[in-house]
């Protein structure tokens, strides 16, 4: 069976993409929650839009809120902001 590893995790194991490795996985019961930058929860809250984020699966919230905090420019912060709401705009 095939499972894929993330890249930051293959280096520290020093191995590569098809490499094999020998893995246990666990349940993990910790709470999957993510810290929402005030200026993107703000946003969602205008919109309307906060319940919608919280529905989403935990790892498209992540990867929303991981755009957004990584943005360098403030122009980008916007921009990605700005598509988080469309994006559950549309999803409605």
């Amino acid at each position: 069976m095939a499972i894929g590893v993330l890249k930051e995790i293959r280096s520290q194991l020093r191995k590569a993409a098809g490499d094999e490795v020998l893995v246990t996985l666990e349940l993990d019961h910790s709470p999957r929650d993510v810290d929402v930058p005030e200026d993107l929860a703000t946003a969602l809250h205008v919109a309307g839009l906060a319940d919608a984020f919280v529905g989403l699966p935990f790892t498209r919230r992540r990867e929303l809120v991981t755009g957004v905090a990584g943005a360098k420019r403030s122009e980008t912060r916007q921009r990605r902001i700005e598509a988080a709401v469309t994006e559950l705009q549309n999803r409605e």
